[in-house]
């Protein structure tokens, strides 16, 4: 039923960038974050492997990593498999049982709600001169889950939203981003994801949508002021701020908190740029002809010449 003609192929000639990523947001509070990686979201890691993030209020995050052998991750359309019943997928779910170091594991199933998302025809970015391009498909806009996690020796049965997307590009991200901004939320009967990138030549790209089981609104324009807010802080793991996202169609208000933070890498060397990486849970509201409140997570990532800064110009 929801079968649909996006690719799940890899991409493999170099430079590239590949990975499926997977969240998960109780009401409770409780956030993960999954990531089956072809690479590192730079690049320069090139061999598999999985990850995941762990918030839980009033606790420290957790962040657990497990290497993948080669062509473990199947990537034969529609569906993902992973070897060793790691992880499979089909028209109505998606399976996953994710052995950590020491008793740690993530398991259970996720049950779709809508078919994939396709903006654009998936591509993010194009580099008119070289033709290598950046792709975003949203496989698992919409979806509810059931699951246990086992960590240091707790056992938590978790049930919530989830989500999933596939990226890849044979550009790398330090070759055209300046600033990154993601997010998706999520409820029993909706689901909004949107994007802001801004390029390191100053082109302002934009996706966002609103889906239902029945519906879906796509857009490619946010009037936002989360993407300005992060520009402008001198100490990212300290941001605090109310965020309001105008769409199309509604008005999606969230905070942004040191206490949700579940991810956090701040001025690392790629290249010859400076990256900053940073994750925080949410909970969110949605307001239109009624207001519902939403669950999920936001991202933000900054890239900046290691020596000297974007000139202002090129923010506009």
């Amino acid at each position: 039923m929801y079968q649909a003609d996006v690719s799940n192929g890899s991409h493999r000639p170099p430079p590239y960038v590949e990975w499926w990523y997977f969240h998960f947001a109780c009401p409770d509070g409780t956030t993960l974050n999954m990531v089956l990686h072809e690479t590192g979201i730079f690049g320069l890691h090139t061999t598999p492997y999985v990850s995941l993030s762990v918030h839980r209020p009033q606790q420290k995050p957790r962040y657990l990593r497990r290497e993948l052998a080669d062509g473990s991750i199947k990537t034969q359309a529609p569906y993902l498999q992973v070897e060793q019943q790691m992880l499979a997928e089909d028209d109505r779910r998606i399976c996953f049982q994710v052995a950590f170091e020491g008793d740690n594991c993530f398991r259970g199933e996720i049950y779709k709600q809508t078919e994939p998302l396709v903006i654009n025809n998936g591509v993010l970015y194009c580099n008119e001169r070289n033709g290598r391009s950046s792709h975003w498909v949203v496989g698992v806009p919409h979806a509810t889950f059931q699951a246990v996690l086992q960590l240091d020796g707790c056992t938590y049965p978790l049930e919530g939203f989830a989500y999933q997307d596939h990226q890849w590009g044979q550009t790398l991200f330090q070759e055209w981003v300046a600033d990154w901004v993601w997010g998706h939320f999520s409820n029993e009967e909706t689901a909004v994801v949107f994007f802001q990138i801004l390029t390191q030549h100053g082109q302002r790209i934009e996706r966002v949508a609103q889906l239902t089981p029945t519906s879906r609104l796509t857009g490619t324009a946010v009037n936002s002021n989360h993407l300005t807010f992060l520009q402008q802080q001198p100490a990212l793991e300290q941001c605090q701020a109310d965020v309001v996202a105008h769409l199309p169609y509604a008005e999606l208000a969230f905070a942004i908190h040191p206490d949700n933070l579940m991810r956090c890498r701040l001025q690392e060397r790629v290249g010859q740029q400076c990256a900053s990486y940073l994750r925080w849970a949410a909970t969110a509201t949605l307001s239109s002809c009624s207001s519902q409140t939403l669950y999920g997570i936001t991202e933000y990532i900054q890239l900046r010449p290691a020596y000297g800064r974007i000139s202002s110009q090129q923010h506009h």
